[in-house]
């Protein structure tokens, strides 16, 4: 398992970096922003949408399976959970046990996002003269606030910004949204995101030497307020080849579908390329959404291991880094069968 240092709070310090990144160094030194302004808290279920959304079904799952970290967990040397149902609480009185991989835990549901509040940054772009400083999230009758009437701008646009899912599956809808949010029309909105989705994060090859952090966990640092991040993997990201290249290329001379054997990348491969330690620094992080694709084309080339172990996994690294930092972080794990 991967040590993670600790400074005296209690805080993971490794990998932490310095001052502003440059993938998202717009969000944190432009003009336009107020960093005074206070992330709003997010209002009650009734609101309405302050501008058009998109149809969010295909981002919004069922509840997942969810592991909350517990130091007296099987993963951190404790009994078993499931062994004693009476240590939940009352306030857990309305959750489910169930059984799990690699051990028992109490498992708890991560409600699935709100459609209706899942606005599609891919969808964003694509509208016909789209611009960043205009999104139609926000309707151009209120966006003049932002400039003038920060009372309004405040309690009108980022409160209702706060209860949104950003969905971002690529490298350019990434660099849309940070325009988006270093927009000088928009102060302060990069401090009211509260919940981002990145659902094609195994798209990102992978931290090499001409690549030293991964995109998409530098901007969810930079988003001070964030406390939902959910993030989707894929069994062909989490393999490589059973053989070395050599072998690979001599075995193809023979027996080509041989040559295509799969096995499991280790745990700490998969933290590694995906730059997964920054997760520890989103200091107001509250559920972490985990899901990974089961590929069949992967699965069959994948004979001696389950592709899908490495991913389970996951959950008991997140597990040890949450209790080791004192935080009770809601993490959900779901597998997507395709």
């Amino acid at each position: 398992m991967t040590n993670h240092r600790r400074n005296s709070s209690g805080r993971h310090n490794s990998h932490r970096p310095r001052g502003r990144s440059n993938s998202m160094a717009a969000v944190g030194g432009r003009g336009g922003l107020r960093p005074s302004l206070r992330t709003p808290s997010p209002p009650g279920p009734s609101r309405q949408p302050l501008g058009p959304t998109v149809e969010g079904s295909g981002f919004a799952s069922n509840s997942i399976g969810t592991f909350h970290p517990r130091r007296d967990s099987p993963a951190n040397g404790g009994a078993s959970a499931t062994d004693s149902p009476r240590r939940r609480g009352a306030a857990d009185s309305g959750t489910r046990l169930l059984a799990v991989p690699h051990g028992a835990m109490v498992i708890f549901d991560v409600p699935a996002v709100d459609p209706g509040t899942i606005i599609s940054i891919s969808a964003e772009r694509a509208r016909p003269g789209a611009i960043p400083n205009r999104p139609s999230f926000i309707p151009a009758t209120v966006l003049s606030q932002g400039m003038s009437e920060f009372a309004a701008w405040n309690r009108n646009v980022l409160s209702a910004m706060a209860t949104r899912t950003f969905v971002i599956s690529n490298g350019v809808d990434l660099e849309y949204f940070s325009a988006i949010l270093s927009s000088p029309s928009m102060p302060g909105l990069y401090r009211a995101i509260t919940s981002v989705c990145f659902d094609q994060f195994y798209w990102f090859s992978g931290v090499k030497e001409n690549r030293m952090a991964c995109p998409a966990l530098v901007a969810a640092e930079n988003l001070p307020g964030l406390q939902r991040l959910s993030l989707t993997f894929h069994t062909a990201g989490l393999t490589w080849s059973s053989y070395t290249e050599r072998e690979r290329m001599r075995i193809e001379e023979v027996d080509l579908e041989q040559s295509k054997q799969l096995k499991p990348m280790p745990v700490e491969a998969v933290i590694t390329k995906y730059d997964l330690a920054k997760v520890f620094n989103l200091d107001s992080l509250k559920t972490l959404e985990l899901k990974c694709i089961n590929s069949n084309m992967v699965a069959n080339y994948c004979t001696q291991a389950n592709p899908m172990d490495v991913f389970w996994a996951l959950r008991g690294y997140f597990n040890e880094g949450f209790v080791n930092q004192g935080r009770l972080i809601a993490i959900g794990l779901g597998a997507i069968h395709g």
